[in-house]
C-alpha cells in the first residue's frame, strides 16, 4: 500500500466564508476515488485539515497569483517531517488573479532548492465557483462540485491528463452534469504503477518524481498528443514570437515575448481564446533541443477551464511575455547549443494557428572564467529565480544586494541587466502602491530602476510600454 497525505489550507478566504472539511462526491470521499482506481496498488490518500489555517493573511481583494500560490505551499509543506511518505497540498482559495473564472489548478513550485517536488500543489477556488454556480456554497450540490474539482487537480497531482468525455479527468466539468465519476480505464492502469518501485516516481508526486506530463511508454505525453498539423484555415490573424536575448546561460532569465495580430487594414475585430498561456492546452510552445529532441515547454501552472474571449484589433497586437527560463522539472535550457522555439495556437477545436521559428544559443559551462562564475553565484538560487520570474515581492536583502550589485557589473549581459532592473522597479511599484503615501521613497527607487532598464535598449515591446506606465503612474 502506498500512503499519501494531503494537507489542506485555507488561504486568502474572506471572514465568514464557508468552511468546507468535507470533500466528498455522492456520499463517497474523494480520496476514496483515487484508492479504488489504482488497481492493486492501493493508494491510500489521507486529508489531513489540521493546518488549514497555517495561511491566515489576507493577500488582496482580487485573489492570488501563481508567486502566492507557491509560497503558500511551501509555508503549508516546508515544516511537515514525513520522510517517505509523499505529501500534497490542497488550498481552498478565493480566486486565481491572473485568470478569475479558473475553477482549479494543479502547480509546481519554483524558487526553492529542494523543499518541495514537482506536483505537489493544488487549489480550488471558491470565489469562482460560487460566482459561476451563484450559490454561496452552503448547498450540497456546490458542496460536492467543489470535491470534483478537488479530486480532478488531486488527479493531475498523480500525473492524470485530460481525457475527453465525462471522465473526471475531463477538461471543463461541469457543475450540472458531474460526469461518470471514474477514471477512464488507461488512467487506472497508470495509477497502479505507483505500486512498482521501478515506475511509482511517474505516479507520485514530491521530491525525485516526474516533472508532470513525463510518463513511461505507452502513455500520452504531457495533456496531450505532441503537436504536429499545419494551420487547417486560412485566417489574417498572425502569432509572432521573440527571445528576449540569443545567448544566455541556463540559469539567466529569458523571455518569451509573443504577439498576435491582424492587419489594420482588415478592419474587423477577431475573438480568439483568452488563453494565451503555456498552462492552457489552446497554447503550446514548441522546443527542439540541440540534438534534435523536441519537446514541448512544460508550464508550472495547469489551468482545466476556460477563459472567456479576447478581442484582437485591427492594427493593434496583442502583446505579453512568458518567463521560460525554467519549467517543470528545472531549468529549460539545460544542455548546451542552439535551440529553436516555435508557438502554436489552437484558436478554433482542430485549427492551429503557428508562429515563426527563433532561435537562441545556450553557452557551455566555463567554471575558470570570472564572467560565469559571477553570473552563476547572482542568479543560479531559489530566491533570485523565484524573484525574477514573477517580479512582485522583494528577495532577501542580501539577494537584492547581489543582484543589483550584479546588473551594474561588467559580466552581466545588457539583456540580464535589463530584466534585473525591470523585476526591481516592478516590484517596488508594487510594494509601494500598498503602502500609500508611505511609499513615496520606494517608488523613486522604484523609477530608477524601471529607467535603467529603459536606458540599455533591449527590452521588449511590452515591457517597454509596461516601463512607460509604471513611470507614468508615478509622476501622477
Amino acid at each position: 500500500m502506498v500512503k499519501v497525505k494531503c494537507y489542506v489550507a485555507d488561504f486568502n478566504l474572506r471572514p465568514g466564508f464557508p468552511v468546507i472539511s468535507d470533500l466528498s462526491v455522492k456520499g463517497k470521499s474523494i480520496e476514496s476515488y483515487i484508492g479504488e482506481a489504482s488497481d492493486g496498488a492501493d493508494i491510500d490518500v489521507s486529508i489531513d485539515y489540521s493546518r488549514r489555517g497555517k495561511l491566515p493573511e489576507t493577500i488582496g481583494p482580487l485573489g492570488v497569483g501563481p508567486d502566492q500560490l507557491m509560497e503558500g505551499l511551501a509555508r503549508l509543506l516546508a515544516p511537515v517531517q514525513t520522510p517517505g511518505l509523499p505529501i500534497v497540498g490542497l488550498l481552498l482559495a478565493d480566486a486565481y488573479a491572473p485568470a478569475p473564472t479558473q475553477f482549479g489548478v494543479m502547480f509546481d513550485i519554483d524558487g526553492g532548492d529542494g523543499d518541495i517536488g514537482p506536483r505537489q500543489g493544488c487549489a480550488v477556488f471558491l470565489t469562482a465557483i460560487s460566482t459561476v454556480l451563484n450559490t454561496d456554497l452552503t448547498d450540497p450540490p456546490s458542496r460536492e462540485f467543489v470535491s470534483l474539482i478537488a479530486l480532478h487537480e488531486l488527479g493531475h497531482a498523480f500525473n492524470l491528463w485530460h481525457v475527453e468525455g465525462n471522465s473526471i479527468m475531463q477538461p471543463n466539468p461541469s457543475a450540472n452534469d458531474l460526469g461518470s465519476l471514474a477514471f477512464e480505464e488507461t488512467q487506472e492502469h497508470f495509477l497502479s504503477l505507483a505500486g512498482d518501485s521501478l515506475t511509482a516516481t511517474s505516479v507520485l508526486p514530491g521530491t525525485g518524481c516526474s516533472a508532470y506530463g513525463l510518463r513511461p511508454d505507452g502513455f500520452p505525453s504531457g495533456d496531450s498528443q505532441p503537436f504536429a498539423s499545419p494551420v487547417r484555415r486560412k485566417t489574417k490573424l498572425a502569432l509572432r514570437i521573440k527571445m528576449s536575448t540569443d545567448s544566455l546561460w541556463p540559469f539567466e532569465p529569458v523571455e518569451l515575448d509573443v504577439s498576435i495580430s491582424i492587419p489594420k487594414s482588415d478592419g474587423q475585430a477577431v475573438k480568439v481564446p483568452n488563453e494565451i498561456d503555456p498552462g492552457y492546452p489552446a497554447f503550446q510552445i514548441w522546443i527542439t533541443r540541440p540534438d534534435g529532441m523536441r519537446f514541448r515547454y512544460r508550464p508550472a501552472t495547469r489551468f482545466c477551464g476556460r477563459n472567456g474571449k479576447l478581442k484582437i484589433l485591427p492594427g493593434i497586437p496583442y502583446r505579453r511575455d512568458v518567463a521560460i527560463g525554467r519549467q517543470s522539472g528545472g531549468y529549460t535550457f539545460a544542455v548546451p547549443g542552439e535551440y529553436q522555439i516555435q508557438a502554436a495556437f489552437e484558436i478554433a477545436q482542430g485549427d492551429f494557428l503557428m508562429s515563426n521559428t527563433v532561435k537562441c544559443e545556450v553557452k557551455p559551462p566555463r567554471p575558470s572564467s570570472a564572467d560565469w562564475c559571477a553570473t552563476r553565484l547572482a542568479l543560479d538560487n531559489g530566491d533570485a529565480r523565484h524573484f525574477l520570474q514573477y517580479k512582485r515581492r522583494m528577495p532577501p536583502l542580501q539577494i537584492y544586494e547581489s543582484l543589483q550589485a550584479f546588473a551594474g557589473s561588467s559580466s552581466s549581459s545588457p539583456q540580464t541587466s535589463a530584466a534585473i532592473y525591470f523585476a526591481v522597479g516592478r516590484a517596488l511599484a508594487m510594494n509601494a502602491a500598498a503602502l500609500n503615501e508611505h511609499g513615496k521613497p520606494l517608488l523613486e527607487r522604484s523609477r530608477r530602476h524601471l529607467e535603467k532598464a529603459l536606458q540599455l535598449g533591449c527590452l521588449s515591446k511590452k515591457r517597454s510600454a509596461d516601463v512607460h506606465t509604471l513611470l507614468g503612474k508615478q509622476r501622477t
